[in-house]
């Protein structure tokens, strides 16, 4: 599998300390985090933040650890494809070996994560949008 080129990782912003009764401004050092959309066999699974590069890496695993996919032979192909615009996520679509099934019901999940910001565990980001109005 090639290594995806990730760019840069972390990104330089602006900040306040608090430092001995007073403030003390600066730049820091942030991880730089990006919507990745996995899907199988063209249809959404899941959407997630993470650290851009080894996009391949991070949805087999994911897909492996959620004990989807029992080895490598269960992937007949797998293609990265880049975010059209800054809106949009990067995707992973993974293509199921002839034969291999998968159990999309062992991915419901009904829960509520408020201390979170809302993106992580959804299929995908139109589900963002849900009830708002313009």
């Amino acid at each position: 599998m090639g290594d995806s080129s990730p760019g840069p990782l972390t990104a330089r912003r602006p900040i306040v300390r608090i430092a001995d009764g007073g403030l003390e401004r600066g730049d820091d050092a942030v991880a730089i985090e990006r919507p990745l959309e996995i899907r199988v066999d063209g249809r959404p699974l899941v959407v997630t933040l993470s650290t851009p590069g080894h996009d391949r890496e991070l949805a087999l695993g994911f897909l492996a650890g959620e004990g989807l996919l029992a080895r490598a032979a269960d992937v007949a192909a797998l293609r990265e494809t880049p975010a059209s615009c800054a809106d949009q996520p990067d995707g992973v679509d993974i293509a199921l070996a002839p034969g291999v099934t998968f159990d999309w019901t062992r991915l419901e999940r009904h829960f509520a994560a408020t201390a979170a910001c809302g993106l992580c565990g959804r299929a995908h980001l139109e589900s963002l949008r849900a009830g708002l109005t313009a």
